[in-house]
């Protein structure tokens, strides 16, 4: 129904369809489409470097770190999800390699040569550090694609295939598996299922996002491995058949290790929503929390910073639950970015004693001469922003760690209410 009143209202659709070509794709193509006779017309795979640096071998601590040979060795895995995308669901694509500060353009040369052996465009989508400015040639490149009319999508199975049959399909065709595989009381199941006229529904596959596989360790682009059916469910009122495939949650929850940010939300007159935390009593490892005030403040920075993490320590010794925003994975928000120049004034925004600052060319130290080029700065290098910047409930902001300024902040704005909330 959304989809359908979305093409009513504009001229193209876009639709997330989920985790991975082989999962996501699959199921929007042979659930969605299958069921509503929805067609689309060109699909957008969506890449990081960060990702491919990981199937070609990569520890954690090198993921952002440039690593050539690591892409390069793990480009295969982008590789079957486009040749999925084209050769098995019919539908032409684009690349959308989601950038980060520690991309390379010799990474991104590794991916662009080999895309451009299978005629597939790579863009390169800023739009996490530029609003929407950082997405129009992707924009341009998939209406391209869409007005070409060469899209021919297709099933990955026929209706007429039997439940087993559809899922050996799935996995051979898209996982690269060699065959499927279940014990006894799981295929004694599937064939009452069929049996029971549930037959010439699509299934609805449960496995790991993190390899074409059951075993999220094995990367890359793995091929003759067998896909274990471990369970197997009747979704009557949606007409479908969930096939669960090795050790993976289809409904996951809050890690027992940390607790979730807040329990209850307050709206209050004079300030922003504030989230009052939760206890910890009902977790324990969250000692941390117990007694934390209520607030509304907002940490920005760098989660491996060492003053950002004497800043969230001082914070939490003081009792004083908060938010955190780490540039590195969430990007620099432009609207708040103008708040802080309007603020504090570049000179004491911009870290000009940290080493990226000092990594930059004469010349690009030089081109910082008023606040629009040092916003321009800031949102392609976040790490020249000096850390940590603190919004507060009264929406002031600070820039450092000045523990003065922060008690005097603390004890202005959070004294009790009479219905035990803390307000400014």
């Amino acid at each position: 129904m959304a989809t359908r009143a979305a093409l009513k209202l504009g001229e193209y659709v876009v639709t997330e369809a989920g985790f991975g070509a082989d999962l996501g794709a699959e199921k929007f193509i042979d659930i969605k489409c299958r069921k509503s006779g929805l067609r689309p017309d060109a699909a957008v795979v969506v890449a990081t470097l960060r990702a491919l640096r990981h199937h070609g071998g990569a520890t954690p601590e090198q993921y952002d770190l440039a690593q050539p040979d690591a892409v390069e060795r793990g480009i295969v895995n982008l590789e079957r999800h486009v040749d999925n995308v084209r050769n098995h669901y019919g539908l032409p694509c684009v690349v959308a390699i989601n950038a980060y500060e520690s991309d390379t353009d010799d990474e991104l040369a590794v991916v662009r040569r080999n895309m451009a052996r299978r005629g597939v465009p790579v863009v390169v989508a800023r739009h996490w550090a530029a609003g929407s400015a950082g997405a129009q040639e992707l924009a341009h490149a998939v209406v391209q694609l869409v007005e070409a009319g060469t899209a021919d999508m297709r099933f990955v199975y026929v209706d007429e295939q039997t439940l087993w049959d559809k899922m050996r399909t799935v996995a051979q065709q898209i996982y690269g598996a060699s065959d499927i595989s279940a014990n006894t009381a799981v295929r004694a199941k599937i064939a009452q299922l069929q049996a029971d006229g549930h037959g010439h529904y699509p299934v609805c596959v449960a496995k790991t996002q993190y390899s074409f596989s059951t075993d999220p360790q094995l990367r890359g682009a793995p091929s003759g491995h067998m896909v274990n059916i471990r369970e197997v469910r009747l979704a009557a009122g949606a007409e479908f058949v969930v096939m669960i495939c090795g050790d993976v949650m289809t409904m996951p929850g809050l890690p027992k290790s940390r607790p979730p940010c807040a329990w209850t939300l307050t709206m209050m007159a004079a300030s922003p929503v504030c989230a009052k935390p939760w206890p910890a009593a009902n977790h324990a490892p969250a000692v941390q929390n117990r007694g934390m005030k209520t607030s509304c403040i907002t940490v920005y920075g760098i989660a491996a910073c060492d003053t950002v993490k004497k800043a969230r320590a001082w914070l939490l010794a003081h009792g004083i639950a908060h938010d955190f925003h780490d540039f590195k994975k969430l990007g620099v928000p432009q609207d708040r970015l103008d708040t802080w120049l309007a603020a504090l004034g570049r000179a004491r925004l911009l870290n000009t004693r940290g080493t990226t600052w000092r990594q930059l060319s004469d010349t690009a130290r030089a081109a910082v001469v008023d606040d629009a080029s040092a916003r321009a700065l800031m949102l392609s290098h976040a790490s020249v922003i000096k850390r940590p910047v603190v919004r507060w409930a009264d929406g002031r902001v600070t820039v450092g760690i000045d523990e003065a300024v922060w008690q005097a902040h603390i004890t202005s704005q959070l004294a009790p209410t009479p219905d035990g909330n803390l307000a400014p």
